[in-house]
């Protein structure tokens, strides 16, 4: 079979480049978490003038992007942050376009159909060359696969994106995203993998055609007029409509003419499949107009977890230097172009398999074997397709048939408040569920194994059961709580315990928070940032989802805030001398405020949440320990089992007259 899509690489310019992306920055109030902290980077850094010096026609562009501070996540990359401040994590900055294009200009109506008709004439070629079937794996090497419901696993999300200032092209560019441009990044995954005697294939999402096979989902996502001014507005409006799941990798085709490509990557060499590139927070390739058919392989393999620090031929800035490679090319590292595999097709991964992708396993001299290669990434099919879409043959000028896909995420809209509650559990450090009002008793993990606290109790979405925490990590399900897992024996570090837990708004997954301001994600919860790998002036106490899922909040004793995601920092109490400590947080309901409560059931409230009392100028018989929020209120329970309602909470009941034995340390409503 000839090379298909006119693969003939079109050579990349030199252009300073950043170094790979890393672990997501943390913001306290929508700023730099490091006070007072001065960019990593001296006078003489190249990245200050190339950002000085953007290069539009290139797609060299750096809006939303801002060098990382020291001690911080992103010390040494870019930090990549929304229009209202919160972190998205960091990015190794764009590639630039291919000498001779000029992304303002983007692609051409003509251009499209010249595509779409590339693709349809290689796939009826390829079924010609042998194969009467052409629904069968193996009718082409570059295939859209079936496999299974087309949705179950990790997966690569197909996306076209649109801003409202631009015309709405769907209706040819997705025909051409089935035909040409996906199966061309299948092709590239496979003939790579073939280089090393195995087939592999890139696991995408697909729907059911009206043959009943499958095609490729391509959902719409219309942005915002400003939608597509950056990658950062970008990944922020796709989260917000909704397409924020760990186990998908987004490749988004974006019909706009700012940028060639631009994708995420973590710093993580690690060979495991707990390495952070293989499913800990959704991660995003974007391609404007201009380098379709031309850099979606090379922005899904940075998704993928290429190329790391340390490899062989590696540069600093992401990518590698023994050409022919896709992902070589002379970026400004410094480090010259070694012409390693003369006559090699250059849109193939990896010359030599030593970088980062051998399909199969390593010999045991090969850095890879020690090291992660991207062939072992969930999102890649180790092993022939069961079945291959197929696009049907045009009729027309246009594409025909529907575009859309129809598994498109539902948009996450603003929370509607909760039903009002109607009871509540209380959980005692020794393990004791106690309930009240309408909330049921499904069970308990007293007695605990010596040494262990519990920590957390947990509602399920419908109220019908509960995860319970301890401080050892352990999560425990009770009622229709399903276990989405717990965290492994020997993960905390010494002296780091967990200490909340979150449910998404699902109940198909939790976070589990630490001491260390670690964040842990279980079953479909997203990672979206932490701050273990910073200095704190006083250890996480507590964390808090917000109401969408697609964010949380971490607070400290002394107040202080750290917002991830989707959730908004309206203030703190870390600079405020308090009379005693913070103990806990309460998000609102409707995401627009929160509360913090501190040990003398004093209350602070910040934001759109209201004060509706508070117990700090009552003697206690005991310290407040935990708070859960209403609409318009909120229930603060003491370590002796009291409970103190205000606003639109209702009391059921309290431990107050027969105080337990152990502290209370966590209530939660049952709506």
């Amino acid at each position: 079979m000839s090379a298909p899509w006119r693969l003939d690489r079109r050579p990349r310019p030199r252009a300073l480049a950043t170094a790979v992306a890393i672990v997501a920055i943390t913001v306290v109030g929508g700023g730099p978490l490091i006070p007072g902290g001065t960019p990593a980077a001296s006078a003489a850094d190249p990245r200050l003038a190339e950002m000085a010096t953007p290069s539009p026609f290139r797609g060299m562009t750096y809006t939303g992007l801002s060098l990382g501070k020291r001690g911080s996540a992103c010390d040494g990359v870019y930090e990549a942050k929304s229009r209202t401040g919160a972190s998205l994590g960091c990015s190794h900055g764009p590639d630039p376009a291919p000498a001779g294009t000029d992304v303002r200009h983007g692609r051409a109506d003509g251009e499209l159909a010249a595509d779409l008709h590339a693709g349809l004439e290689e796939q009826a070629g390829a079924a010609a060359d042998g194969n009467d079937d052409p629904g069968t794996a193996s009718a082409g090497l570059g295939s859209i696969g079936c496999l299974a419901d087309g949705l179950t696993g990790a997966r690569v999300q197909a996306i076209y994106a649109v801003a409202d200032d631009r015309p709405d092209r769907s209706a040819t560019v997705i025909p051409t995203i089935r035909a040409t441009y996906a199966p061309r990044v299948d092709w590239q995954i496979n003939q790579s993998a073939a280089e090393t005697g195995v087939e592999a294939h890139v696991r995408f999402v697909t729907e059911a055609d009206a043959g009943g096979g499958c095609r490729l989902s391509v959902p719409v996502a219309h942005l915002t007029v400003s939608g597509d001014d950056s990658f950062s507005n970008t990944v922020a409006e796709l989260k917000a409509l909704g397409y924020n799941r760990a186990d998908r990798k987004y490749l988004v085709w974006t019909d706009a003419n700012v940028l060639c490509g631009v994708g995420s990557v973590y710093s993580d060499s690690r060979p495991g499949t707990n390495n952070i590139n293989n499913g800990f927070a959704p991660m995003f390739a974007r391609v404007d107009a201009a380098c379709w058919d031309y850099a979606e392989g090379h922005e899904l393999m940075h998704t993928l977890g290429s190329v790391q620090r340390g490899a062989p031929h590696a540069t600093a800035n992401g990518h590698c230097f023994d050409e022919q490679d896709e992902m070589c090319y002379d970026d400004g590292s410094g480090v010259a172009m070694v012409q390693t595999c003369s006559g090699r097709n250059g849109t193939l991964f990896d010359c030599n398999h030593d970088d980062y992708f051998y399909a199969g396993v390593p010999p045991a001299s090969n850095w890879l074997a020690t090291h992660w290669n991207t062939f072992n990434s969930s999102w890649i099919l180790n092993g022939p397709l069961p079945a291959v879409s197929v696009v049907p043959p045009l009729t027309g000028s246009g594409g025909g048939g529907s575009t859309g896909s129809t598994l498109s995420p539902t948009p996450p809209s603003t929370p509607v408040p909760p039903p009002h509650a109607s009871g509540y559990w209380m959980l005692t450090a020794d393990g004791h569920v106690h309930p009240f009002g309408d909330a049921a008793f499904s069970g308990e993990p007293f007695p605990l194994q010596a040494g262990a606290r519990a920590v957390h109790l947990e509602p399920t979405p419908s109220g019908g059961g509960y995860w319970v925490l301890d401080d050892a990590g352990t999560v425990r399900n009770y009622g229709d709580a399903d276990d989405h897992g717990t965290v492994p024996a020997g993960r905390l570090d010494h002296n780091e315990r967990a200490v909340s837990l979150s449910a998404t708004p699902t109940g198909d997954g939790y976070w589990v928070f630490t001491t260390r301001g670690r964040v842990l994600p279980f079953g479909d919860a997203g990672f979206f940032g932490d701050v273990s790998g910073l200095a704190l002036n006083q250890p996480v106490i507590g964390s808090v989802a917000t109401p969408t899922g697609l964010g949380y909040y971490l607070f400290a004793s002394d107040g202080g805030i750290f917002t991830f995601g989707d959730a908004s920092f309206y203030g703190s109490t870390g600079g405020i001398r308090l009379n005693r400590p913070v103990v806990a947080m309460a998000v609102r309901p409707a995401r627009s405020g929160y509360w913090l409560v501190g040990s003398d059931g004093g209350l602070f409230a910040f934001g759109a949440a209201g004060f509706y009392g508070s117990m700090g100028a009552v003697k206690l018989n005991r310290p407040v320990s935990a708070v859960v929020p209403g609409e318009a209120g909120y229930l603060m329970v003491g370590e002796d089992g009291g409970a103190f309602s205000f606003g639109d909470v209702d009391f059921f009941g309290s431990l107050g007259v027969n105080p337990p034995p152990s502290p209370v340390i966590s209530v939660a409503l049952k709506t």
